[in-house]
């Protein structure tokens, strides 16, 4: 191949990127506080106002290269400065905050908040972050729970899935407005759009498969079976494959994408949550959400080259734009004593991070998964050597995280 891509025992839940659906079904993991933040919106819908907003983005604007986490139990986002690490803001959002996803210049970030209540066709929110000012924006409102977000390669296009019900909706991030909405099944969790722009990829946590969409025509083209319930979904730079994980299930698919079939199944060490896939196409990043593990996986031979410690639970993982560095969320660092090996010099950073952030993959409780009622992390880690360099403090229960495509770093 080409480079460049629950049934679980009745007494244990377990979760990656996909245990959304679980909690959704169950209540938020435990009730937790919202941090202080920079921006807080009240709450109601009377206050979320989505009547065609105009995005504008001035001329001058220059991408300040924020990573932006999603904090499931502290209902908040933290904004990390990739150039100092440290975090810069903790903004107020919506309840159960999952997605996120950033325009490829940075300027704006949206975040879906997916709610506690499993309750049908519920009223919910996509957060807009303005990384000028670092506050909420403004607020679109969706139907059912919003998991999952993807952008068009020309920012023009953001894309959401929503469980309860499942749909793929696309909306106009110029006017924040909907253009269409689409059926694609029961518990779409996860969503990639090609390259070109052209095809989307969903994820299904409830039904084990891929849904394919032609977004031009707004139609589904075909749905591919998965071995497990989805965790996450990556494409390769040059829109050749489509890397899907299964965050219970027994391996990651990689789908051709011209032939829409899949190509080949690389067997699971246990549970992955999120994936990403580095600039050049050569490597993808796995969460592996049972042992702590980062792993990478050369996309030429499909095979594992490694899986390194990052500490526990990770759940979202972001490359930067440069490829010298992924950020790795996780749940706690009960095994920090095995960043860098003998001897290591990783920093921990505090301060600002404080209650206010996180990102990464849900579990389903925080009794199956301890910590998650207490602050996150973020893992800086090398590209180059995959140690870590720098943990830095963020909310409870980090869920995903990302950052702008246009970065340097």
């Amino acid at each position: 191949m080409e480079k460049i891509i629950t049934v679980v025992a009745v007494l244990v839940v377990l979760v990656a990127v996909a245990g959304a659906f679980v909690m959704l079904q169950h209540g938020k993991a435990n009730s937790s506080t919202t941090a202080a933040s920079t921006s807080t919106i009240p709450s109601g819908p009377s206050s979320h106002t989505t009547t065609s907003s105009q995005t504008t983005i001035p001329s001058t604007w220059q991408n300040p290269e924020y990573l932006y986490v999603t904090n499931y139990n502290s209902s908040s986002v933290s904004v990390i400065n990739t150039t100092t690490d440290s975090v810069v803001a903790n903004i107020s959002v919506g309840d159960a905050p999952v997605g996120v996803v950033v325009l490829p210049n940075g300027r704006y970030a949206y975040v879906a908040a997916s709610g506690a209540s499993n309750e049908q066709n519920q009223q919910n929110y996509i957060y807009v972050i303005d990384a000028a000012t670092l506050k909420v924006a403004r607020t679109i409102q969706v139907y059912g729970h919003p998991l999952g977000l993807s952008m068009s390669p020309n920012g023009e296009m953001l894309y959401a899935v929503t469980n309860n019900p499942g749909t793929l909706i696309a909306i106009n991030t110029t006017t924040n407005t909907t253009a269409f909405t689409l059926d694609i099944g029961n518990g779409p969790n996860c969503v990639a759009v090609t390259p070109d722009g052209k095809y989307a990829f969903a994820g299904s946590y409830f039904e084990n498969n891929t849904v394919i969409v032609n977004l031009s025509g707004r139609n589904i083209i075909t749905n591919l079976s998965a071995q497990g319930r989805a965790g996450g979904i990556a494409i390769t730079p040059n829109g050749e494959y489509a890397y899907m994980t299964t965050s219970i299930g027994l391996a990651t698919s990689v789908i051709n994408v011209t032939s829409r079939t899949t190509a080949i199944s690389i067997p699971q060490h246990g549970n992955v949550a999120a994936i990403s896939i580095s600039p050049d196409g050569s490597l993808a990043y796995v969460a592996r959400f049972n042992d702590g593990k980062l792993g990478v996986i050369n996309t030429t031979t499909n095979t594992y080259i490694g899986n390194y410690s990052v500490g526990n639970y990770p759940n979202g993982i972001a490359v930067s734009p440069g490829g010298k560095y992924i950020y790795v969320t996780t749940v706690s660092l009960n095994n920090l004593g095995l960043f860098g090996g003998k001897g290591s010099t990783t920093t921990i950073l505090g301060g600002a991070g404080g209650s206010g952030g996180g990102n990464g993959s849900n579990p389903s409780s925080s009794t199956n998964v301890p910590g998650t009622n207490a602050d996150g992390y973020v893992a800086v880690v090398s590209a180059s050597n995959y140690t870590v360099l720098k943990v830095i403090k963020v909310g409870k229960f980090p869920f995903s995280d990302a950052m702008g495509t246009q970065n340097s770093v």
